[in-house]
C-alpha cells in the first residue's frame, strides 16, 4: 500500500460516502419513517417547541417507563397545535442551553428542515473524521494509512455504531467531531482553541469534559484552564438564559436513568453484560425488549456498582500509564482509552457511543502490520456489522444476542489499549 496515497484515497472515498449518506439518509428521511428515525435530534426540536410555547415543564417530560418507545406526554398535542406532521421524538436529555438556542428557530424552521440540515452536517463531519483521527494519531504518513482509511469508511458504511448514529441523527457525531478537532488543535500547540472546543463538546454531552484530564496530565495549565472556563461560562449562560429549575429537571432525568439497567438491542455497556451473567446464574427470564429497550429496576447492586468502580480504576490506570510518555506520542491512545471507558462503564453504552473509539483504532496498528493483524480489524467489523445485527436480532428474545459480541469486542479493545499506553514503544510512535 505504499504507492497508494492516503490523500488520493480520501478523494475517492469522500464522494462515495457523501452519495451514500445522501441516498441512504437524506433522500430517504421522511419525517415519519419508523417510530424513531431521527428521534434523538427531534427531541431537541420538540423541547424547543415546548419552551417557545411557554411550557417549560414539558422540556424534560418523559414517559413513566423512560425507554418504553412512547413519546413524552404533551408533545403529541403540541405537534397537533402547531400543525406539524405526525412524528416521533425521544425524551430530551441534553443541557437546557441548547433548548434556548433552538427554541426561536422552531417558529421559522420546520422539524423536517431542522433535522435534514443537521443530518447533512453530520454526514460531512463523518466524511472528515477518519482523516482527522488519523492525523490525531500522527499516522497520516504511515505506509498502512491508505488501507486503514478504506477500512474506516467500510466501518462507517456497514457497522451498527455509525448507522445508528445517522439513523437517530445523534449529536454524538457533533460531540466526537468537536473532541477530535479540539485535540488536533492541542496536538498543534493551540491550547486555547483546544480548551474552547473540548469545553463546547462538554456543553453538549457533558462527559467529554473528562478529556480535559489529558491537559492536566500533560501539565498544560492553559488548555485545562480554558476548558474549565469555557464549560463554566456556558453553564452560567445556560442558567441565566433558562433558569435553575430546568437544570434540576435535567439532573433528575440523569438520576432516573442511573437507577435503571437498560436492556436492549444496542446497549453495549458492561452493565448489560453483567446483567446477562446475573440472568444466567439465577435463571432470570429475559426482559421483553420488543420495544428495543426495557429498563430493569431490580438489578443486583453489583451489576451497577462494578462498572462505576472500573471507570474510576480505568481513569486512574490511564493516568498512571501515560504519566511519563511524551504528550503527542500518547495522545491518541489516551483518547482511545478514555472514550472506551466512558462508553463501556456508564449505564448507557449505545452502539453510537463507540464511533469515536472505532476511528481511533490506528493507535493499535504496529509499524509493519501483517495480514493476520488486518484480519483482526475485519473480524471486529464483522462482529459489529449491520448484517450480524440483523442476523442475531431474532435471538434477543432469549438473550442479549446483539449485545454480547460487540460488548466483549469493545472490552477487549480497552484491555488491548492499556498495555499499548504503558509500553516503551508507545513513546517512540
Amino acid at each position: 500500500m505504499r504507492k497508494l496515497s492516503p490523500t488520493r484515497i480520501m478523494m475517492i472515498l469522500v464522494p462515495i460516502w457523501l452519495v451514500f449518506g445522501w441516498i441512504g439518509f437524506v433522500d430517504n428521511n421522511p419525517i415519519s419513517d419508523g417510530y424513531s428515525k431521527g428521534g434523538d435530534l427531534y427531541a431537541l426540536y420538540m423541547a424547543g417547541v415546548a419552551y417557545q410555547a411557554g411550557l417549560p415543564e414539558l422540556v424534560y417530560a418523559s414517559p413513566e417507563n423512560f425507554f418504553s418507545g412512547d413519546m413524552p406526554g404533551g408533545w403529541g398535542q403540541l405537534m397537533i397545535s402547531r400543525g406539524m406532521p405526525e412524528s416521533f421524538a425521544f425524551p430530551y436529555l441534553y443541557p437546557p442551553l441548547w433548548v434556548g438556542v433552538v427554541a426561536p428557530l422552531t417558529d421559522i424552521v420546520s422539524m423536517h428542515s431542522f433535522g435534514t440540515a443537521v443530518l447533512i452536517a453530520h454526514i460531512l463531519m463523518l466524511a472528515a473524521l477518519p482523516w482527522m483521527a488519523l492525523k490525531l494519531v500522527g499516522a497520516t504518513d504511515a505506509p498502512w494509512a491508505a488501507l486503514w482509511l478504506i477500512i474506516a469508511f467500510g466501518f462507517m458504511v456497514g457497522t451498527t455504531p455509525f448507522q445508528s448514529a445517522l439513523f437517530f441523527n445523534q449529536l454524538q457525531i457533533t460531540s466526537s467531531f468537536l473532541i477530535v478537532a479540539g485535540l488536533l488543535a492541542y496536538r498543534g500547540d493551540r491550547a486555547v482553541m483546544a480548551g474552547v472546543l473540548i469545553g463546547l463538546a462538554a456543553s453538549i454531552k457533558i462527559v467529554p469534559a473528562l478529556f480535559g484530564l489529558i491537559f492536566l496530565l500533560d501539565r498544560n495549565w492553559r488548555a485545562a484552564a480554558v476548558t474549565a472556563l469555557t464549560g463554566i461560562a456556558l453553564l452560567l449562560a445556560s442558567i441565566a438564559m433558562m433558569g435553575v429549575d430546568l437544570h434540576q429537571h435535567m439532573l433528575a432525568q440523569f438520576q432516573k436513568i442511573s437507577a435503571m439497567t437498560p436492556i436492549g438491542h444496542s446497549n453495549w455497556a458492561l452493565e448489560s453484560l453483567l446483567y446477562e451473567v446475573h440472568r444466567w446464574l439465577t435463571s432470570t427470564p429475559m426482559p421483553d425488549t420488543s420495544n428495543e429497550v426495557m429498563p430493569v429496576l431490580n438489578a443486583p447492586a453489583w451489576v451497577q456498582t462494578t462498572p462505576r468502580m472500573l471507570l474510576i480504576l480505568g481513569i486512574a490506570l490511564t493516568a498512571a500509564l501515560s504519566w511519563s510518555a511524551p504528550a503527542k506520542s500518547k495522545l491518541g491512545l489516551q483518547v482511545l482509552a478514555l472514550s472506551l471507558l466512558l462508553a463501556l462503564m456508564g449505564p448507557l453504552g449505545w452502539s453510537h457511543y463507540f464511533t469515536l473509539p472505532l476511528l481511533l483504532l490506528p493507535c493499535l496498528i504496529p509499524p509493519s502490520p501483517t495480514g493476520r493483524f488486518w484480519a483482526i480489524f475485519l473480524g471486529i467489523g464483522a462482529v459489529i456489522s449491520m448484517v450480524m445485527f440483523q442476523t442475531l436480532l431474532p435471538l434477543n428474545a432469549l438473550a442479549q444476542a446483539t449485545v454480547i459480541g460487540p460488548a466483549l469486542v469493545m472490552l477487549a479493545l480497552l484491555l488491548w489499549t492499556f498495555p499499548m499506553l504503558g509500553s516503551s514503544s508507545t513513546s517512540a510512535r
